[in-house]
């Protein structure tokens, strides 16, 4: 089973391929391979960062929160 990966890491991890990108030492096979992991790091957290902003919008005005569920994978 995969080990689900948090926001923060992402973010790290995709600030190391543009790094790596920026750099200009990757042939040419490892800099399309990092630019497609970046891709989808970019896309996973997006979709977190959607994900949590559905969740501050279920927040009601008294401040009590609303149950949402959205699951993995799952666009928001």
């Amino acid at each position: 089973m995969a080990k689900k990966i948090g926001f923060e890491q992402k973010m790290s991890d995709l600030e190391k391929i543009v790094a790596d990108l920026e750099g200009g030492e990757l042939s040419l096979e490892d800099a399309v391979s990092h630019y497609q992991k970046g891709i989808k790091l970019h896309r996973d957290a997006q979709g977190m960062l959607n994900a949590m902003e559905k969740k501050i919008e279920a927040v009601t005005a008294d401040g009590t929160f609303a149950p949402l569920e959205i699951k993995d994978g799952e666009k928001a």
